[in-house]
């Protein structure tokens, strides 16, 4: 599992496709 706080950005990114999807 990747940790959150160590790769906000693509937390970010997985969230804006999550949302687009």
């Amino acid at each position: 599992m990747i940790p959150a706080w160590k790769y906000p950005s693509f937390i970010h990114l997985a969230n804006l496709k999550a949302t687009s999807v």
